[in-house]
């Protein structure tokens, strides 16, 4: 089964990411790159970056303010039920790269690839 942007979409707005923010759109992109072509989030910035005609370091900041939005309200935790497994608690702090990692590895699990050690 192959995992479309609507997939990760889903994912992200359970999460409690909304499609008014950048971020959004560069979380999405990002997990798609990282599906396709592992790679490390130094250059998934770059490759999201040149899609959507910004810099990197752009992505970056939108990215980290999606993901410290979630970490602060607590949505983070839905991760858990989404996946069926316990992969973050209250006090769990995930950095950009770990969240897209997450991410990335569960659905290429749901798509029956493994986790390569070094990427993301």
């Amino acid at each position: 089964m192959e995992t479309t942007k609507e997939d990760i979409q889903r994912i992200l707005l359970e999460c409690g990411i909304y499609p008014n923010k950048y971020g959004f759109t560069y979380l999405t992109d990002a997990v798609m790159i990282a599906l396709e072509t592992p790679c490390g989030v130094c250059e998934l910035y770059e490759k999201v970056g040149k899609l959507h005609n910004v810099k990197a370091a752009n992505v970056e900041r939108c990215v980290r303010v999606c993901l410290a939005d979630i970490l602060n309200s607590g949505s983070i935790l839905r991760l858990n039920d989404l996946f069926g497994m316990k992969i973050v608690d209250e006090n769990t702090y995930l950095s950009n790269g770990d969240f897209i990692g997450i991410i990335t590895v569960c659905l290429g699990m749901s798509r029956g690839k493994g986790w390569r050690e070094g990427e993301i």
